[in-house]
């Protein structure tokens, strides 16, 4: 509640992103930043994600990626003419369900994109996609409406040519884990 009155102001209910009542039984994504290759991820379908794709190459050909640690998800590594489907464990949204990653590669919503899923239904919650560029730039989804829900999180690549590949590494969430997932 923010409240003004006669020249002061009153504030309550300060919150920050690890604030939560689960805060000590919720934890991150396993291998959200793919220093241990695609281990915690599967790939649904195709060939744009393997292992190959996983690199410690710092640099492409028109500069620096800017990763977060040691390895990252380069799509171009298995051409751009690979296409495919992978995701995360699911687990619930914890916290104040902020969700963090950086992306780079190919710009098309439609078939080159990160996306939260509700794992109940499917339905994508929220998608991004790069900006025909290697270097990485941050998203940041407040996913705070989902807190609770089972989601995962998507990389699509359905887009083949020029810029048809998706990059992607360090990927933070507030995770709960349930037995059996």
């Amino acid at each position: 509640m923010l409240q003004a009155l006669g020249g002061h102001i009153n504030v309550d209910d300060f919150h920050t992103s690890f604030d939560s009542k689960f805060s000590d039984t919720y934890s991150p994504l396993p291998n959200h930043d793919f220093e241990d290759g695609l281990n915690g991820w599967k790939v649904k379908s195709g060939t744009a994600f393997s292992a190959e794709a996983v690199t410690n190459e710092t640099t492409y050909w028109g500069g620096s990626f800017d990763q977060k640690g040691t390895y990252h998800l380069w799509g171009f590594k298995n051409g751009d003419e690979a296409t495919g489907v992978m995701q995360s464990l699911p687990f619930e949204i914890g916290g104040m369900g902020q969700i963090d990653f950086l992306i780079s590669g190919g710009e098309d919503i439609n078939n080159l994109y990160v996306a939260l899923v509700r794992a109940s239904d499917g339905k994508e919650l929220f998608k991004a996609t790069g900006s025909n560029t290697e270097r990485y730039s941050r998203v940041i989804w407040y996913a705070a409406d989902h807190i609770g829900e089972q989601v995962y999180v998507k990389i699509v690549d359905n887009a083949t040519g020029g810029w048809g590949h998706i990059n992607i590494d360090d990927v933070n969430v507030q995770a709960k884990f349930g037995t059996g997932q």
